[in-house]
């Protein structure tokens, strides 16, 4: 797996510090639940997602993969920064996300940031 950081909005941090706050908290999730990030089952989820994901995407500025906690349990991120998607194509997504067995509320288009992220349990 790629071992990328991701952005943050934070409260009177830069982006900067925001990064590396992210990138340590994603080495402390690795670390504590390497077992999980590793197993195949987890890999092929998150390789189902990110081949389903790239499918649909039209373009994006930046894929984002990113190990973390969520809710209390380990998952990866899968986030497309600034992602464009041609006309339906978001829609088709979520659907296949969902038909493949991946729950709505860990997947979705955040228009604030024009970003699509899917978090893989």
């Amino acid at each position: 797996m790629n071992f990328i950081t991701e952005e943050e909005e934070t409260t009177g941090q830069s982006a900067f510090y925001a990064r590396q706050d992210a990138g340590r908290r994603a080495e402390a999730a690795y670390a504590a639940h390497k077992g999980f990030f590793e197993s195949q089952a987890h890999l092929d989820s998150y390789n189902l997602a990110l081949v389903v994901a790239r499918g649909r995407v039209k373009n994006c500025k930046e894929e984002i993969i990113t190990e973390r906690v969520r809710k209390g349990r380990p998952c990866t991120q899968i986030k497309f920064n600034k992602a464009e998607f041609n006309s339906g194509q978001r829609v088709l997504l979520e659907d296949a996300l969902e038909a493949y067995g991946f729950d709505r509320a860990d997947f979705g288009y955040y228009p604030k940031s024009q970003s699509f992220s899917i978090f893989v349990y």
